[in-house]
């Protein structure tokens, strides 16, 4: 009887770390996060184009936001010029530009980085004054440390003006600043 008890004793311990283990996936699972957060930095045109059409932009910002903290960030993008009117932020009028793809990488203080690519989005740009707003959404492709294998979307929303508009023809030689507040869900 003394060997029944203990053998009883074993199976119901198997058992139960049978449930633990198989609840353990389920447990650890990452869920998504609800991200906020806000960036600010200057960009310029630079000797690059997704699609050779016209040149791309580089900006480089600081931020902080409620998933890893403080960070810095580099966004590649390129717009192209839709054609079309649109009012600018500061109520002039603008010309409206589309989004032909991004590419952020954003590394943070404890030097985790997390990569996203954007493929739609536009901004409205003053033909007067060069202020501009406009939206981008990214999707997470990854990245690495806690990041590695990480997912969702994220969007921002952006503003800033244009200080600089070299003389080597449109949408060369650009400088400015630029600010956004990012809002959306990631999986890390």
């Amino acid at each position: 009887m003394a060997g029944n008890v203990k053998s009883r004793g074993i199976v119901i311990g198997i058992a139960i770390a049978a449930l633990i283990i198989s609840a353990a996936p389920a447990a650890l699972a990452k869920r998504p996060k609800h991200v906020k957060g806000s960036s600010a930095g200057s960009f310029s045109t630079t000797n690059f184009s997704y699609d050779g059409s016209v040149p791309g932009s580089v900006s480089i910002l600081s931020g902080k936001d409620n998933l890893n903290g403080a960070f810095n960030s580099q966004v590649y993008s390129e717009y192209i010029d839709a054609s079309t009117t649109c009012t600018a932020p500061d109520s002039t009028s603008g010309e409206q530009f589309y989004l032909v793809n991004a590419w952020s990488i954003t590394t943070y203080k404890n030097g985790a980085q997390l990569i996203a690519e954007a493929t739609s989005g536009g901004q409205c740009v003053s033909t007067t004054t060069g202020f501009f707003a406009g939206t981008a959404t990214f999707a997470i492709a990854g990245g690495t440390r806690k990041f590695n294998g990480a997912s969702g979307t994220v969007t921002a929303t952006f503003g800033g003006v244009t200080l600089f508009a070299g003389l080597t023809g449109p949408g060369n030689g650009l400088v400015g600043t630029i600010q956004s507040s990012l809002d959306g869900m990631v999986t890390p």
